[in-house]
């Protein structure tokens, strides 16, 4: 991003930000300008934080910043060793995991 443009920054497709335990790709451009990325997301371990409250930077309205639709990925999440024999409960969990957050499951592959 350090080479880009102010009218690139201004309007990033696809953006993507990631480590090894998750990734969230955003589905509408992302103004990055102005954005202090270290502080507004956070991707741990089973969880994504954006805007989160110790930042004390207020969520932006819907539609600006980062607060825009977006796919998230998980990665390493196992499944508990309960589901073993029961895979499409585990995805069933998750599913009732989204509906509580209102996000959409979309799919769990344990074999990632």
């Amino acid at each position: 991003m350090s080479r880009m443009t102010e009218d690139e920054l201004c309007q990033i497709e696809n953006f993507e930000i990631f480590n090894d335990d998750a990734k969230i790709i955003f589905l509408e451009p992302v103004d990055v300008r102005k954005l202090d990325l270290d502080q507004i997301v956070i991707l741990g371990k089973k969880y994504v934080e954006i805007y989160p409250e110790k930042s004390n930077i207020k969520t932006p309205k819907p539609g600006k910043g980062l607060n825009k639709p977006a796919t998230i990925e998980f990665y390493n999440w196992k499944m508990p060793t309960k589901y073993q024999n029961s895979p499409e409960s585990f995805r069933e969990k998750l599913k009732d995991w989204a509906n509580k957050i209102k996000a959409k499951f979309v799919r769990y592959d344990e074999r990632q």
